[in-house]
């Protein structure tokens, strides 16, 4: 799973994280916060996309096997 950080959105190198039978969205987007070192006060404010279609997926889902680029550590403008 590619994985683009809140940095990495237009020029960065992204991030790329294995997938398991039973991976779930809300554990990839935990991982992508700890690898961009997102801090625990700002945790609330960062949320997960699917690139190719804009959707937020529900965080219990499943990954299906042809997802294949996210962006787990977006921003959220407030």
């Amino acid at each position: 799973m590619v994985v683009h950080g809140p940095e990495t959105d237009q020029m960065g190198i992204p991030a790329q994280f294995p997938l398991h039978e039973e991976t779930q969205f809300h554990q990839l987007l935990q991982d992508s916060l700890e690898f961009f070192t997102i801090p625990d006060h700002q945790l609330s404010n960062y949320f997960q996309v699917d690139r190719k279609s804009g959707a937020l997926p529900p965080p219990r889902a499943t990954i299906p096997s042809s997802t294949s680029s996210t962006s787990p550590a977006t921003k959220r403008n407030r």
